[in-house]
């Protein structure tokens, strides 16, 4: 069995070259919900 873990705008460095990324307000509210549930399913829980 497999999991994808990747998803774009969870990354909370907000580097300015990083493709991840594309909306840093996103990105900060997605770490934010993995930060408050971290054993969701998803990083963006």
């Amino acid at each position: 069995m497999s999991k994808d873990i990747g998803e774009y705008n969870t990354c909370p460095h907000l580097c300015h070259y990083c493709y991840a990324n594309t909306n840093n307000a996103a990105a900060m509210e997605n770490w934010r919900r993995h930060c408050a549930c971290p054993h969701a399913d998803t990083i963006a829980g």
